[in-house]
């Protein structure tokens, strides 16, 4: 999961081959805004592509966003149609996990907010006296939130349950295309 950072899918198809890649959908809205000609558009733009990220599954998202592109083309918003038509699929990986589990995997929020913690660490000593010193310190950071995301403290951002659930339904999926990234 993460925005499409060239320099982070790199990373990702050169140490993670066979894991599937999630654009972030709150991102690709974002981005998406920047193909829209007129403000007036720009929410009802947004309240299309959410439609087709809450469709359900991929066949319908599908259908959904063959629509969408006619209607943005009907709107003279030929550059937002094409931009769409060629990038939408990034943010169908999870489609067709369950409603309730795609909530935690459809944005990049919780990456966002480790690394506002790490930073926060780090801010409050901006000097280490060793690199292994900033390593410790960050790994200790991680490790809390870890114990407070797998339940240790109540707070469970997933359950493993959810997480298997998760794990099966990308198992199951099609291949998924490699990004089309020049090395």
């Amino acid at each position: 999961m993460s925005d499409s950072h060239i320099g982070i899918r790199r990373a990702v198809a050169k140490t993670l081959t066979g894991v599937p890649w999630q654009r972030c959908q709150f991102h690709f809205q974002q981005n998406a805004r920047s193909y829209v000609t007129g403000k007036r558009l720009k929410s009802f733009v947004a309240g299309e592509i959410r439609a087709i990220f809450n469709s359900g599954n991929r066949e319908a998202a599908e259908k959904r966003s063959a629509m969408a592109v006619s209607l943005f083309r009907e709107k003279k918003q030929d550059k937002l149609s094409d931009w769409l038509e060629e990038n939408i699929e990034q943010c169908l990986t999870i489609i067709d996990c369950p409603a309730e589990v795609q909530r935690y995997i459809r944005t990049s929020n919780i990456m966002e907010c480790v690394n506002s913690q790490l930073k926060k660490r780090t801010r409050l000593i901006p000097v280490f006296p060793s690199e292994a010193s900033l390593l410790r310190l960050l790994t200790a950071r991680l490790m809390d939130l870890s114990d407070e995301w797998e339940g240790n403290y109540g707070r469970a951002y997933i359950s493993p349950e959810k997480l298997e659930i998760i794990a099966e339904v990308l198992k199951a999926a099609a291949p998924q295309p490699s990004p089309n990234i020049a090395t």
